[in-house]
């Protein structure tokens, strides 16, 4: 169903089979696409329903073609969602290479695991909402592109509907992932006084890098933002990362063996 009022949020019959991690699985829900003035951001609910997964984001068109983002090689000791573009990943969905929500009971369990409910678009905005049946633990993933640009604002909203209490012991803004097959290049911006916006850079083959700050006020010594782009294509595509605020906050890129 498309929602022609909105203008920029299209969901439309699958294009292609989403993968989780090589398995030839038909979609349980969407794709949707949201467009910008130059570029598309699409997502999709794999058929099992566990969460919800990048299939593109890049120029028009791009979501007609192969995956960028999905992974189609051996998973040897990871699990599926390690390896999968999945937009917000549980501890349970992504154990091994880091996950965005970490939650706990009143006896210290984890482990929270997704199930699809349903999805929305109004005024051009994309809710698409999961909740985990033990826990009672939803989550609304939340998109949208203003108009006249090509900036994809990401939210989760987190409800408990179950009776006991939850910790969150980690709890991500979002989580994008971007294709850097040959290794990332990062860059960020650090500062001091009077030496503000320090412009750096790092090749990132494995493992993460992160930067944030813990004062709970804002200060000069790192922007809340990053850049990445494919080591091996320095003049190719580049995807910007910011925080929509400059107080407490922490920005990560993780590189998995997936790329």
């Amino acid at each position: 169903m498309s929602d022609p009022a909105t203008g920029n949020i299209y969901e439309r019959a699958a294009v292609r089979n989403a993968t989780d991690a090589g398995e030839d699985t038909a979609p349980l829900a969407g794709p949707w696409t949201l467009r910008g003035v130059a570029t598309e951001y699409t997502v999709v609910v794999p058929g099992h329903g566990r969460w919800l997964e990048l299939v593109s984001w890049g120029p028009p068109g791009v979501a007609h073609g192969p995956s960028p983002a999905s992974y189609t090689g051996p998973t040897p000791f990871l699990t599926a969602g390690d390896f999968a573009p999945v937009e917000y990943a549980t501890d349970a969905v992504r154990p091994f290479t880091g996950a965005d929500l970490v939650v706990e009971t009143a006896t210290g369990d984890r482990r929270v695991s997704w199930r699809y409910q349903q999805a929305e678009t109004d005024g051009g905005q994309l809710r698409v909402t999961f909740a985990d049946p033990v826990t009672g633990l939803r989550a609304a993933h939340c998109y949208r592109i203003p108009a006249g640009t090509d900036v994809v604002e990401r939210w989760v909203e987190l409800t408990n509907t179950g009776e006991a209490p939850l910790r969150l012991a980690r709890a991500g803004s979002a989580g994008f992932c971007v294709p850097t097959p040959h290794g990332a290049r990062v860059s960020y911006q650090w500062g001091q006084w009077a030496q503000e916006f320090q412009l750096a850079h790092l090749d990132l083959g494995h493992g993460q890098f992160s930067i944030g700050s813990s004062q709970g006020v804002p200060g000069h010594s790192f922007v809340p933002w990053l850049a990445v782009q494919d080591r091996a294509e320095p003049d190719g595509p580049t995807w910007g990362v910011a925080l929509a605020w400059t107080a407490r906050g922490r920005s990560s890129r993780s590189r998995t063996p997936a790329g």
